[in-house]
Order: C-alpha cells, then structure tokens, then sequence
C-alpha cells in the first residue's frame, strides 16, 4: 500500500532535493576541475591567466574541504581508490545538504 504524498515522512520527500544539490555539488567540480585544466594551457605569452586558475584552485579546496579533512583520519600513507570514490561521495552530500539546508531555511515563513 502506498502512501499519500502528505503521508510520506519528511526525509523522504527532501531527499531527491537532496541529492539533486550533491549532484550539482559534484557536476560544479568536474566544471571548475576543467576551466583550470584549459586556462593552465593557454601560453602565457598571449594571455596569463595565473591568477584565475590560482583563484579558481583556491575555490575548489574550500569545496573539497571535507574530502580533505576526511583524507587525514586515513592512518596509511596509500589511499585506496575506493576510499577516494567514498570521499567524493561524502563530500558531496555534505555540501548538498548545507545547500539544501541554507535554501530551506531562506524560504521559511518569518
């Protein structure tokens, strides 16, 4: 038997919102991953955009905060890939939830 849309639980209607944010989360780093990627090899001769990419690796750090912090709980000096998926993962969801959380609370009644 399937439950009314009003019935469901709370968590259960938030989470493809959820997801969707962790997923635009992710889909922003594979963008900033590729603009630094193309601006790094352009000549500098014609154009120097060192200071972008500076910038733009600085902004993909603070995203990637909790991958990092996460990383450094890791006791061995080789990381497996698997822990590196499951870090990218966790990351995501994490700034999918703050982001899904700010944009809650920014619609809630005064």
């Amino acid at each position: 038997m399937a439950l009314a849309p009003a019935q469901r639980p709370a968590w259960r209607a938030w989470l493809p919102l959820l997801l969707l944010y962790a997923a635009l989360h992710y889909l922003l780093l594979l963008i900033l991953d590729s603009v630094v990627f193309l601006f790094a090899h352009f000549p500098p001769q014609l154009i120097d955009l060192s200071p972008v990419v500076i910038a733009i690796t600085y902004l993909q750090q603070a995203l990637n905060l909790p991958r990092i912090l996460l990383r450094y709980v890791w006791l061995s000096e080789v990381t497996p890939g698997w822990l590196n998926l499951l870090l990218t993962i966790v990351n995501s969801l994490v700034f999918g939830a703050l982001w899904f959380a700010w944009r809650k609370w920014q619609q809630r009644p005064l």
